[in-house]
């Protein structure tokens, strides 16, 4: 249905009831849509003069006052009576532009639209009349038709700012963004107290990448409507976008508190937080979204890596294996879990993982270099050496593994495979870890000693 907002400016032309004018005025003043503007309106003509025989001007009356009690069917029944009786043209355009009205109040848009139409033939500047037209139009999901009425509309009360806001919802509809903002600008400069316009025009700008002329345009929106969450979740995006991380997080902190069940607005809180360097103020942000929502599984995996990256690996460790319990079948999971583990220094429990995230993706190569380090770790040599065979066949020989590797064939007391690893060591480093640098050298001499006395 047309807006209602319509209707006084439409029954502005009705007379009393019972009492009908002999001419009417030149032009009616009303309020129409977001503005004060005075709208010019042609008179009702209720005894149009020079009627021929068939017309009824008491039809045209009573239909009028049925208007005013929002009877729309017996008025779209009396207007049509009167139309029939072929009136004068100026009365007939009232009457169509009437019927118009009350077949848009009925639910027919199309019946409104082609009574709206005759109607316009005769009074083009009638205000109202266009602007309904053009809101059937959008009704009906026919934007490029709707532009026609709505420029007039406009052209007519170009300081009202309803004709502007509905034009630019018209041009956003057919894709002419930058119409569409201009439009929506309009509209908001006309009705500062309103935020729909300068909310629209905000969104527009944002997806074109324009995020300063979006933030200002969604900072008014958010100020003339502060519990407009839609405005103030955009205006975060719009200054996140912009880095300007402190008004985003003051913004999305506004959305939540009309919104607190927004995971992933809650989520991004955080995110916001983390950007700047507010780490210790993240995880609690994290933490509280758990405790609303302990099955928020991406909550939980960005805590545990907020925990991790703070060195804090036995809170992550709980966190990670919730999640790799929850799924068990997903090796990305078990590797977490595993991993975490074996930075808590809980090496003998990160096995059991671990290998389950190589049964599960034999190609994993991380899983299979921690999978060995846990082995060896937990003194099962032989294991380990499997499980960093395993990585270096898939990433290739580095340093540490080669380091690794000799160890463990120290330890089983192959030494002429240890000397081997140890001297692969030394080749493959070049020095790079000083430590083990000094520790396999100085092994190499015992280790040849001991071969030598064999």
């Amino acid at each position: 249905m047309v807006g209602c907002w319509l209707l006084a400016a439409m029954l502005a032309l009705i007379p009393a009831a019972g009492r009908p004018r002999r001419r009417g005025p030149a032009g009616v003043s009303a309020q129409a849509g977001y503005s004060s503007a005075r709208a010019q309106r042609p008179g009702a003509q209720a005894h149009p003069h020079g009627a021929e025989p068939g017309a009824h001007p008491d039809a045209l009356a009573r239909a009028q006052a049925a208007l005013g009690r929002n009877e729309f069917a017996a008025a779209a029944q009396g207007l049509r009576r009167f139309l029939a009786g072929h009136p004068p043209a100026a009365a007939r355009a009232h009457a169509q532009l009437f019927l118009g009205y009350a077949e848009a109040a009925l639910g027919h848009p199309h019946r409104a639209i082609a009574a709206y139409q005759a109607g316009l033939k005769a009074a083009p500047k009638h205000f109202a009349a266009q602007l309904n037209l053009g809101l059937l139009y959008l009704q009906l999901h026919q934007p490029q038709a709707a532009l026609s009425p709505l420029r007039a509309a406009a052209a007519l009360q170009p300081k009202n700012a309803k004709p502007w806001f509905e034009l630019g919802r018209a041009r956003q509809a057919l894709g002419r963004n930058a119409a569409a903002i201009t439009a929506f600008q309009k509209s908001a400069a006309l009705d500062p107290g309103s935020g729909a316009a300068a909310y629209n025009a905000g969104v527009l700008l944002l997806q074109a990448h324009d995020n300063t002329a979006a933030a200002r345009e969604l900072a008014a929106a958010a100020r003339q409507q502060p519990k407009n969450a839609p405005a103030q979740l955009a205006l975060a995006d719009a200054y996140a976008r912009a880095r300007r991380w402190r008004r985003a997080e003051a913004a999305l902190r506004a959305y939540l508190a009309l919104r607190p069940a927004d995971a992933a607005a809650q989520r991004r809180l955080a995110g916001m937080l983390v950007r700047q360097h507010h780490a210790a103020a993240a995880r609690r942000q994290l933490a509280a979204e758990l405790q609303r929502d302990p099955g928020d599984d991406t909550a939980r995996q960005e805590l545990a890596e907020l925990q991790m990256a703070a060195h804090r690996y036995a809170a992550a460790v709980d966190n990670f294996a919730r999640l790799a319990r929850a799924q068990p079948a997903s090796p990305r999971r078990q590797y977490e879990w595993g991993h975490a583990l074996l930075l808590a220094g809980q090496e003998a429990q990160a096995v059991a993982p671990l290998g389950a995230a190589v049964r599960l993706a034999p190609k994993m190569a991380p899983a299979w270099r921690d999978l060995g380090f846990a082995e060896y770790r937990s003194k099962q040599y032989p294991a380990a050496l499997d499980a960093l065979n395993r990585y270096a066949a898939l990433a290739g020989a580095s340093g540490p593994v080669e380091f690794l590797r000799a160890v463990c064939w120290d330890h089983l007391h192959h030494y002429h495979r240890a000397i081997q690893q140890y001297e692969a060591f030394l080749a493959a480093d070049h020095g790079r870890h000083y430590n083990e640098d000094f520790k396999a050298r100085h092994r190499l001499i015992t280790l040849r000693l001991i071969v030598q006395g064999h």
